[in-house]
């Protein structure tokens, strides 16, 4: 959840490398819009910022992660994008930023960590513009995930049908539903 150090590194690196047909995916479904205002969950190394800030449509990313080192690694990353970048060493959990504020919402396999996934999803809606996109890809984990996760719905069994009621409880309509591949499983909707 927070990598640290040499190794927090080499696992943030392989994970951008795990995560390449989920940030795609993810893309592929932003770009649907016009996603000049963009908030990321679990920004990681921010390899998905650049490749949304390098398709030309975004002019304010933001962001949040828990770990000191992923936030090191992507300013160093984007540091010279032109657009205006703001991102923070947070969780779900605090997202400050006034309600109205977004086109769009990515969280690419960080949904696992959240530990109140109705309130977050209740804030993510507020965060969006009236029409927004919210791009949420799960982490496959079969049958028995790990019992460390925090989040209830990722204990369920079937944490895509728990993020499909959660999505719908939130206000959103789901517009995309497909598994993305054996790890990944990608859910996009819209702010009703």
């Amino acid at each position: 959840m927070a990598p640290r150090g040499f190794w927090g590194r080499v696992f943030g690196w392989l994970m951008q490398l795990l995560n390449a047909s989920a940030y795609r995916w993810a893309l592929m479904r932003l770009l649907e819009g016009t996603p000049e205002r963009v908030l990321e969950l679990g920004f990681g190394t921010g390899a998905l910022a650049e490749r949304c800030l390098g398709a030309g449509k975004t002019h304010f990313y933001a962001g949040v992660d828990p770990s000191p080192l992923m936030l090191q690694v992507a300013r160093e990353r984007l540091g010279k994008q032109t657009a205006e970048i703001d991102l923070r060493e947070s969780t779900d959990a605090d997202l400050p930023w006034e309600s109205g504020s977004f086109d769009a919402v990515l969280a690419v396999h960080s949904f696992q960590f959240w530990q109140d996934p109705d309130a977050t999803l209740r804030r993510i809606h507020a965060l969006l513009k009236p029409g927004g996109t919210f791009v949420l890809v799960l982490r496959m984990h079969g049958r028995k995930p790990p019992a460390w996760l925090p989040n209830p719905y990722s204990h369920m069994g079937d944490e895509r049908a728990g993020g499909r009621r959660a999505l719908a409880r939130a206000g959103f309509i789901i517009t995309h539903d497909k598994r993305i591949s054996t790890a990944s499983y990608g859910l996009s909707a819209r702010k009703a």
